[in-house]
């Protein structure tokens, strides 16, 4: 089991090595989240990947350093699932 945003961010992420593009505009996951956790009166968890609010609040990053010369970055942004600049 995988959730939908999961799978589309990983394709996005790494579309150039998959060769496929969804066509999804990634930018309205968090939009589509939320709205579907109002529809259902479900609750999204505060540390569910990618669309969770707690997802983006590591301001260090450190689980996604890529090298050893301490540039720090993510893979996802904030802003690339719908959350703006948080």
């Amino acid at each position: 089991n995988a959730s939908l945003e999961e799978v589309v961010m990983a394709i996005h992420t790494r579309a150039d090595a998959m060769k496929v593009d969804t066509g999804l505009r990634t930018e309205h996951i968090a939009g589509v989240s939320r709205l579907v956790a109002a529809a259902s009166g479900l609750a999204v968890p505060p540390n569910k990947s990618i669309v969770g609010a707690n997802v983006f609040s590591d301001v260090t990053a450190i689980a996604e350093d890529g090298d050893q010369t301490g540039t720090l970055y993510q893979v996802l942004t904030p802003r690339s699932v719908g959350f703006g600049d948080t």
